[in-house]
């Protein structure tokens, strides 16, 4: 008897982008049915504004900083988000820990 398969076709919609996600962070979707990830980078926040005094020459010294406007040590940039049921959760769990486990055995599959 001739096994049955069927075939997946990988189709990236147009607005499709990678992201570099050096922190992912969530917790139970606001529904409380499953898990929401939002996946991001850490770096240094960027100021709101910079001020420079004018010198009376008219001549601007870049290197001084008279006033800077930052706010927090680090920013947290989020991409994007993931909302997922507890079973793909469970799936995506062990899919994950088998990736991990392949890459750390340096197979690339």
């Amino acid at each position: 008897m001739e096994e049955k398969k069927f075939v997946i076709v990988y189709k990236k919609a147009p607005d499709f982008r990678t992201y570099p996600a050096q922190v992912i962070w969530g917790g139970p979707s606001p529904d409380g049915a499953g898990i929401v990830m939002n996946f991001g980078v850490d770096h240094v926040p960027t100021p709101n504004y910079v001020q420079h005094s004018v010198g009376p020459d008219g001549k601007v010294d870049m290197t001084k900083i008279d006033q800077i406007a930052q706010v927090g040590n680090i920013e947290r940039e989020l991409f994007g988000a993931l909302f997922i049921s507890i079973d793909e959760a469970r799936k995506t769990a062990k899919w994950l820990m088998d990736i991990v486990n392949q890459v750390e055995r340096g197979k690339h599959e």
